[in-house]
């Protein structure tokens, strides 16, 4: 485990550092824990784990395969070689996601634990719970089917990830009584089946 530490800890040859991230929205330990069970395989998302400054306090570095959008320092010339996917129409909701994995399948992407940058989220000027719920399955369905290989594996990881954000939308509306995430949650997953597993869905507008 030391060993592991010392060669995290040592500055690497990287294409993009991102950072952690401080928000108004504090990510309880349930969220945590929802991540931690359900993003698995290559969606595994060390992003808010990091955050959290939970773990990994003592490193300078941390190799990661996605970054934050907005939280990231890429140099120029990864913009030579990678483009970000315009099929991510207006609240994507996985661009960022799709765009970090891709750079970080040829080079070295890491987050720095101790770089963080504060992020005032806002209510105002967003989508509903609902209509952000729907595009998140469609955009996750649009990287699994662009970036993964179908193999046996991907296919659970995906169906797994899919599974966990229709159990999350059912604890949300039981505890809240608002149904409104799990019913984007279930039209979201009706247009994956109505459209066929080997389509690429674009979110929609």
């Amino acid at each position: 485990m030391k060993k592991k530490q010392k060669k995290d800890n040592e500055i690497p040859k990287t294409k993009a550092c991102g950072s952690g991230i401080i928000t108004n929205f504090t990510m309880a330990w349930i969220e945590r824990l929802f991540n931690r069970v359900f993003f698995v395989g290559n969606f595994k998302d060390r992003r808010p784990v990091i955050s959290s400054g939970l773990k990994y306090r003592g490193l300078e570095y941390v190799p990661v395969s996605v970054l934050y959008g907005g939280l990231t320092s890429y140099r120029r010339e990864v913009f030579d070689e990678f483009k970000f996917d315009e099929n991510f129409i207006d609240y994507g909701l996985s661009e960022d996601f799709d765009f970090s994995f891709r750079v970080s399948r040829k080079h070295k992407v890491v987050i720095s634990p101790k770089a963080r940058l504060e992020h005032i989220g806002s209510d105002t000027g967003r989508k509903n719970g609902r209509k952000i719920r729907e595009s998140l399955i469609l955009s996750l369905n649009y990287f699994f089917r662009k970036n993964l290989k179908k193999n046996p594996y991907n296919y659970l990881s995906f169906m797994w990830l899919i599974t966990g954000l229709i159990v999350d939308a059912l604890m949300i509306a039981m505890y809240k009584r608002d149904p409104e995430l799990l019913i984007g949650c279930l039209e979201g997953v009706k247009k994956l089946l109505v459209k066929g597993r080997s389509d690429f869905i674009r979110p929609s507008a």
